[in-house]
């Protein structure tokens, strides 16, 4: 039976999780083997009613959270789920109020850890709440320690000069996260799911999908930047790691001496792969703000001349 894979969507009290979810049961990928866990507090579940399944399953487990009065339950209802829906992947929204470390820890340590695969921890973080951080405790925190993205909802809400110092201070909780900027917490499946192959780019429009486009109603700014000869590898990670936040996405293939490799830079976080056809540098970028004369002449200092 072919391990499934679990995404865990976190996040306080209102920061977006369910809009997320509506946003992934919206995504134009087949989710016909995927099953939603939501965790509510309460005896009544208000996310169910606002979600529409497109043809997934929808789980309720209500009345309690699942890092505390409820992890048999929660577990049961996995091991129901793997079993009855055969699925590929579940999706288990937790409650606003759950430690997410400890979801982490006991479905670790729980039997049926040799059926699944935790894929991602996602947070989902009201960019509002922020400047409060301090009077929320440490299930704020562990919220964005347990996660592998996390997800800076409702940026629209906040003043632009104060967004990258927001976002390096939300990286410095967790420097191993991937930090995205998110408006209505809308992301592409690729970022959230993405591994592999599928950060692979279609060379052949890369230009023409990106020249001029506006990302949301942040109005974030995109710009290419094209060069033929190599890049030194040293010098553009560099370059990589001293990027600010609010250039958040960089995407596309970089040449370096015989070598070549696709670039998808998200939130900080860099990944790569090798690429067999060795052509032209081709980066799109993607951020606010941008000072893309200071980017343009960093990233000629890392011509390989």
């Amino acid at each position: 039976m072919p391990l499934v894979d679990i995404y865990i969507i976190g996040g306080f009290l209102g920061s977006g999780k369910t809009t997320l979810l509506q946003n992934i049961l919206g995504w134009d990928i087949d989710l016909s083997s995927t099953v939603v866990l939501l965790n509510e507090f309460g005896q009544i579940s208000i996310d169910g009613m606002l979600l529409d399944s497109k043809g997934s399953e929808i789980v309720e487990l209500a009345n309690g959270c699942i890092c505390c009065s409820m992890r048999g339950e929660f577990i049961d209802s996995i091991e129901t789920i793997l079993n009855k829906f055969s699925p590929k992947m579940v999706f288990v929204e937790t409650t606003g109020v759950a430690d997410t470390l400890e979801v982490v820890t006991f479905l670790r340590g729980s039997m049926i850890v040799d059926k699944i695969v935790l894929k991602k921890v996602i947070c989902v973080l009201d960019a509002e709440l922020w400047e409060g951080k301090d009077n929320f405790g440490s299930v704020f925190f562990n919220q964005i320690k347990a996660a592998d993205v996390v997800l800076v909802n409702k940026m629209d809400l906040i003043d632009k000069e104060k967004m990258s110092l927001m976002l390096r201070e939300v990286n410095s909780v967790n420097p191993q996260s991937m930090v995205m900027p998110t408006f209505h917490s809308k992301i592409d499946p690729e970022v959230l799911l993405g591994a592999g192959s599928s950060f692979w780019v279609d060379e052949e429009n890369l230009v023409l999908e990106s020249e001029g486009r506006e990302e949301t109603e942040l109005k974030f700014e995109s710009f290419i930047f094209q060069e033929e000869r190599a890049l030194s590898e040293t010098s553009f990670r560099r370059f990589l790691e001293r990027l600010p936040f609010n250039v958040f996405r960089v995407k596309g293939p970089v040449k370096f001496g015989e070598n070549a490799f696709m670039l998808n830079h998200v939130g900080g976080r860099s990944h790569w792969i090798e690429h067999e056809r060795i052509g032209d540098t081709r980066l799109v970028f993607i951020g606010w703000n941008l000072d893309i004369d200071a980017i343009f002449d960093e990233l000629k200092s890392c011509i390989d001349l």
